[in-house]
Parts: structure tokens; sequence; C-alpha cells
């Protein structure tokens, strides 16, 4: 995915599957430029999973692709922190000016940047003085990286009708891990639970771990994507909402691998 900057406008997007399931998955790779002009902000999810998800679509893809958009908006942001911090900014005013001039990237985009959460609160106070305006963007280092995120996934068949799905996110800023019990055939999700060992706000990202509670109930189907994002994504935190729809997918393939071995 090519991303420009400042913009965060989606440029180019290239795909490539070197394995399928079946020979209809690369015709996936066809409607990828569909995302092309959108831009990482607000609402991306559903519209990414709208444009080359569901029926025409691949799951594995667009989820590649939205980790891909996450992770230029992560590296981008993190190029600004450190110039901030060479300016002499504090975190606090770099977000305050982030919020200021780039609203539809922070607000109401997690628990941490939610309009009346405490940091929220804290950057709007009327005693707090206006932040000081970075510099505008300068030129980087063209081929020097910027962010790495890796993750993994596992499912075990823990009894005859039931799922443990365990997903482990590790990158420069975060370390977290989502666990799924799944009822099946039912493919419904009767227990959650998750961790945050590392966050860049410890006193407020962890409180989106409680919010992993309202999967439960929910059935790995048709529309999960937008159910999630909205109520656990944005509500609570995106990497986290990513990283358990990572997880509904393995079941699904834990599932077809367990069908394909009775037939």
């Amino acid at each position: 995915v090519g991303v420009k900057l400042p913009s965060l406008e989606i440029a180019s997007v290239t795909g490539r599957m070197r394995r399928g399931i079946t020979a209809e998955c690369w015709g996936a790779l066809s409607i990828l430029h569909k995302v092309v002009g959108e831009r990482v902000s607000e609402g991306l999810t559903r519209r990414v999973d709208d444009l080359i998800g569901r029926a025409d679509g691949c799951t594995h893809m667009t989820n590649l692709v939205l980790e891909s958009c996450h992770a230029a908006a992560l590296g981008f942001r993190q190029v600004k922190m450190a110039e901030a911090e060479a300016q002499g900014l504090s975190n606090e005013d770099f977000y305050g000016e982030w919020v200021r001039t780039r609203p539809k990237e922070l607000i109401n985009s997690c628990v941490a940047f939610m309009e009346d959460s405490p940091l929220m609160t804290r950057l709007r106070s009327q005693d707090r003085a206006a932040p000081p305006r970075m510099r505008p963007f300068p030129q980087i280092q063209p081929g020097v990286l910027r962010f790495s995120r890796n993750k993994l996934l596992k499912v075990v068949r823990t009894e005859q009708d039931q799922l443990l799905v365990r997903g482990i996110l590790e990158d420069n800023a975060h370390s977290m891990m989502v666990e799924l019990t799944v009822q099946v055939p039912q493919m419904e999700i009767i227990g959650v639970r998750g961790e945050m060992s590392r966050v860049p706000n410890d006193d407020i990202c962890v409180l989106a771990v409680d919010n992993l509670q309202k999967a439960v109930g929910l059935r790995i189907a048709s529309g999960l994507t937008a159910t999630v994002d909205e109520q656990i994504g944005r509500q609570g935190c995106p990497h986290l909402g990513n990283l358990l729809m990572e997880s509904c997918h393995a079941a699904i393939q834990c599932m077809l691998g367990v069908q394909l071995e009775e037939s």
C-alpha cells in the first residue's frame, strides 16, 4: 500500500497471493484498486470492508490492507512525535496540535481519544495554553524503516464443540493479546479475554480490554467487521479490535481444516 504524506491518502495498492484455498481467491486481487483515494481516517474500516471485503473480495487481504494503513498512520505519527520532541514539545503538546489540525485521524478513534476521555479533557482544558505549532512536515530520508508489526495466531480444538484462539500483536508501541473461545459449528463467541502489556497511554489504553466483552454472543458471520469496528475498535482500541477480527478469521480457517479432515 502506497500512502501519500502528510494527507494519508491511499495512492496505490498491489497484492500477491502465493497460496489460496480455491481458484476464486485470486479474483480478490483485481478489486484492490477500489481503495485508492481513500484517506486513513475515521470510518476507514467500514469503507474498506465494503469496497474489497465481503462476497467480492478476501477477508484476509482486506485485513492486510487495513493493517498497512494503520501502520502508515502510526509510522507517520512516530516521525512527527520525534520531530516534536526535538523541538521541545511534550507528548500532550503534540497530541493537542494533532487534534486541532487533524481531528478525523484521532477524535473518537479509540478509548484514549473519545470526546469525554481524560486525555481529551486535558487537551481541551481552558487553563491549558494553546499548543505550539509544529514546523511543516520536512522531507524524510527514503527507505528508512519507521514502523514494524508482527502478529501470531494459534487455534486449538479444546473440545469437540469448542475452539480456543489466541492472537498476539507486537510492534514499536504495543504488546497485546486476545484469546477467544468459539462454539462450533455455530461459530459463536462464548468467551473472550485480553491483555495489554505495552501501550502508548498506560492509564487509558488498558481500559479497552473491558470492551472486548461486547464480543461475547456475537457470531462469526457477515457484518461482524462493522460491529467490531464500532463497538470494540473505536470505542476501545482499533488494534485490539483488529486482532479480534484476525482471531475470528483464524477460527474459520481452523473449521475449514477440521471439516476437510473429517470428510
